[in-house]
């Protein structure tokens, strides 16, 4: 379920989320620009990690998945189409 592993990107300003998990790239994005220290690092590590757990044992239909577009660069959003 993390084929794609870890990235750390810089995300959005306008965004609120530190980090994200993508089912569709497989992958958990943490937002290089959103931490104030190693806990919440930790924390949203944590955070993201659940995600992929519950996509592992509790499949679900997802409406929407984020998907940054480079390192460091901007993070879209990009939908579902189910």
């Amino acid at each position: 379920m993390l084929a794609r592993g870890l990235d750390i990107k810089f995300c959005p300003p306008e965004e609120t989320y530190n980090g994200f998990y993508s089912s569709r790239a497989k992958q958990v994005v943490l937002c290089c620009d959103k931490f104030s220290g190693k806990e919440a690092l930790r924390s949203t590590l944590t955070h993201e990690l659940v995600h992929v757990y519950d996509v592992i044992f509790f499949p679900v239909i997802l409406t929407s998945s984020f998907v940054g577009t480079d390192k460091c660069g901007t993070a879209k959003q990009e939908r579902a189409q189910k």
